[in-house]
C-alpha cells in the first residue's frame, strides 16, 4: 500500500502593504503559448467540498468545512487573506465557466501521440489537480486521469519510433513540433510528468480520492516509475545526460517528480535516486556542472530589493538580469510544492519569492518585468507557478482577481487552492 503524504499548511508571513489592483475581471482563455486573451465575466460561487484536513486530521467531504480549517491546520495558522476576497467556490465557478471548451482543446492535445502537445497540456492537468485539491471533487480527478490515460494509451516501445528514437526497451513518444524532427524529448515529457505526479500526490492525500481511484493511481505510478523517470534517468549514460538539465527550470521539472516519487513509490531503488536528485538539485550541486550548489547557491538576497531573490537560469551564474519570469514559473512552483510538503524549503524562501514577485510585478499597475532584476518589460505571464505565491500573501492574491493575463482554467484552480489556504471560503 502507497504511504499517504498530506500537504502541509501554508504558515503564516508578515503583514504586507496592501495595494489596489483595477476593479475589471477578465476571463481569457489561454492559447497553447500561454499567453491568452478574451472577453470579461462576472462570476457566481457554487459550493465545492473540502480536501483540506481539520486541525484533527479529518476532511468534511460535501459539506461547507468549519471555520477552524481557516483559522488553524495541525496548529499552524493561515496566512492573513489581507485584501483578497474571491472564495474557493467563486473561483471554483470561474473554472466550471471555462472548462467545457478547454477540456474540448487539451483532450484533442492528450490524445495526440505527439509529446509536445502533452507540454501544453500539462497546463490543464496541473489545474484539475489544484481544483481537485482545492474543492475535494472527483469529476476533476477523474477529468485528469482521462488525460494521463490517453497519454499512455500512445506511449510506444522506442523501437518502433523511428531513426530518430533511443531504439531501447522503453515505452514513449516523439515530436514533429516545435522544431523536434522526431526526436523522443524529455523536456516535454518532464513538462507535463511533474503535474501527473503532483496528481498522484493529490489522489494520495485524500481518503476519498484514494478508494475511487486506487487502480487508476496503481497503473499511473508504474508507467511514471519505469517509463519517465527510469528512462530518462538512465538514458545516455546517467542522470547526467538528461535529468540535470543544464538549466534551472528544466532541472525543477525532475526535482518535482523526485519529490513527488520519494514520497509515493514503493520501490526503494526509485525512492533512494529520486531523493538523491531532489538533494542535489536543491543545494548539494548538480553533478557535472562546475561550481553550483544547486538552486539555494542560485538564490541571491536582497541584489535588487530588499526581502527577495535574485537568480539566474544558468547554473553558477549571478549575472544580471537573470532568470526570465516566464521560465521562473517552473522554479518558484517546484519550491512552492516542496515546502507545502514539508521538504527542504523554508518559509524564508517563500517570503523571499513573494519580494521577487513585487519587484517584477510593481504595484499600481499590470506592468510587469522580462527579468527577476526587475529589467525588461513582458506579459506577465504568472499562472504556471508565480500566482501560487497568492496562497501566502494576501495582497498578490487579491491583484490574482484581476489580473487579465493567462485567464484560464490553471490559473482560476490556482486561485482557488490559494484562497482554500487563505480561509476565503
Amino acid at each position: 500500500m502507497h504511504r499517504s503524504i498530506t500537504r502541509l499548511a501554508a504558515p503564516l508571513l508578515p503583514a504586507l502593504a496592501v495595494s489596489c489592483g483595477p476593479a475589471g475581471r477578465t476571463n481569457q482563455g489561454r492559447g497553447d503559448d500561454g499567453t491568452g486573451g478574451g472577453v470579461d465575466t462576472t462570476t457566481t460561487g457554487t459550493t465545492g467540498a473540502s480536501t483540506r484536513p481539520n486541525t484533527d486530521g479529518s476532511d468534511d467531504h460535501g459539506e461547507q468545512p468549519p471555520d477552524d480549517i481557516a483559522a488553524d491546520l495541525g496548529g499552524v495558522p493561515r496566512p492573513d487573506p489581507g485584501p483578497a476576497t474571491r472564495t474557493v467556490s467563486e473561483w471554483e465557478q470561474m473554472f466550471r465557466d471555462t472548462w467545457d471548451a478547454e477540456r474540448t482543446e487539451y483532450m484533442a492535445l492528450c490524445d495526440s501521440a505527439d509529446s509536445w502537445d502533452f507540454y501544453n497540456a500539462s497546463y490543464y492537468v496541473d489545474g484539475l489537480a489544484q481544483i481537485a485539491e482545492a474543492t475535494g471533487t472527483q469529476e476533476y480527478v477523474a477529468a485528469a486521469i482521462e488525460c494521463v490515460d490517453a497519454m499512455i494509451a500512445s506511449a510506444r516501445p522506442s523501437t518502433e519510433l523511428g531513426g530518430e528514437a533511443f531504439n531501447d526497451e522503453y515505452l514513449g513518444w516523439t515530436s514533429f513540433q516545435n522544431g523536434s524532427t522526431g526526436q523522443e524529448e524529455q523536456l516535454y515529457e518532464a513538462h507535463m510528468w511533474r503535474h501527473v505526479t503532483e496528481l498522484l500526490r493529490v489522489i494520495d492525500g485524500d481518503p476519498e480520492f484514494s478508494a475511487e481511484n486506487a487502480d487508476a493511481y496503481e497503473r499511473i505510478l508504474v508507467f511514471t516509475e519505469r517509463n519517465i523517470f527510469d528512462k530518462w534517468y538512465g538514458r545516455g549514460g546517467g542522470p547526467t545526460a538528461y535529468v540535470y538539465a543544464i538549466v534551472t527550470h528544466m532541472a525543477s521539472h525532475w526535482a518535482w517528480i523526485c519529490l513527488d516519487l520519494s514520497a509515493l513509490s514503493e520501490d526503494g531503488s526509485i525512492v533512494e535516486r529520486c531523493t538523491e536528485v531532489v538533494e542535489h538539485i536543491d543545494h548539494t550541486g548538480v553533478p557535472g556542472v562546475p561550481d553550483n550548489s544547486g538552486l539555494r547557491g542560485q538564490l541571491i538576497e536582497d541584489q535588487y530589493a530588499q526581502g527577495s531573490y535574485f537568480f539566474d537560469m544558468w547554473w553558477g551564474s549571478t549575472a544580471p538580469p537573470g532568470q526570465d519570469v516566464s521560465h521562473g514559473n517552473a522554479v518558484v512552483a517546484y519550491i512552492v510544492e516542496a515546502h507545502e510538503h514539508g521538504a527542504y524549503w523554508t518559509l524564508d524562501d517563500i517570503t523571499r519569492l513573494v519580494g521577487t514577485m513585487k519587484l517584477i510585478w510593481p504595484a499600481g499597475g499590470d506592468e510587469c518585468a522580462e527579468f527577476v532584476d526587475g529589467s525588461g518589460s513582458d506579459a506577465c505571464w504568472f499562472s504556471d507557478g508565480w500566482d501560487r505565491l497568492g496562497r501566502f500573501d494576501g495582497e498578490i492574491q487579491y491583484r490574482l482577481e484581476s489580473h487579465d493575463v493567462g485567464r484560464g482554467g490553471q490559473l482560476y484552480a490556482t486561485g482557488a487552492l490559494n484562497a482554500a489556504e487563505l480561509g476565503l471560503r
